[in-house]
This record gives C-alpha cells, structure tokens and sequence, in this order.
C-alpha cells in the first residue's frame, strides 16, 4: 500500500519533470512465481494519463546456480 502511494505521489512529482524516469522493479528473487506475481502486479500500476513505469528493473544475480 506504501508504494502505490509513493508511486501516486512520484507520479505527480514527475509531471513536472517530464525528463526523469520512474522504474518499477520486479521483486522474488530467486522464486519464479514470485518474481511473474511482482511483474504483473507492475504492469497494472498506470497513472490518470495511462501511463505505467518508464521501465522495469529486474535486478539481482540470476545466474543458474540461483534461480528455482
């Protein structure tokens, strides 16, 4: 709930700073059906503009020995 109200807030923020950017990043680590639940919940995030997040971080190390 805290971050749909940052993002509400930085959304507002950056209408008047159109040359900033706004990620969203994907979270679930090493857990498949945690980081596809993370990633669709960011896709559904949009503005009164229908606009989402300029991108999407997905961070992490994803290497082999990591994921599920």
């Amino acid at each position: 709930v805290r971050c749909l109200a940052e993002h509400r807030r930085l959304s507002e923020v950056r209408s008047h700073k159109p040359a900033q950017a706004l990620f969203g990043v994907v979270q679930g680590a090493q857990y498949e059906d945690l980081r596809r639940q993370a990633a669709r919940g960011l896709t559904e995030i949009v503005d009164a503009d229908g606009q989402g997040f300029d991108g999407y971080g997905i961070g992490g190390a994803l290497e082999k020995q990591n994921l599920a």
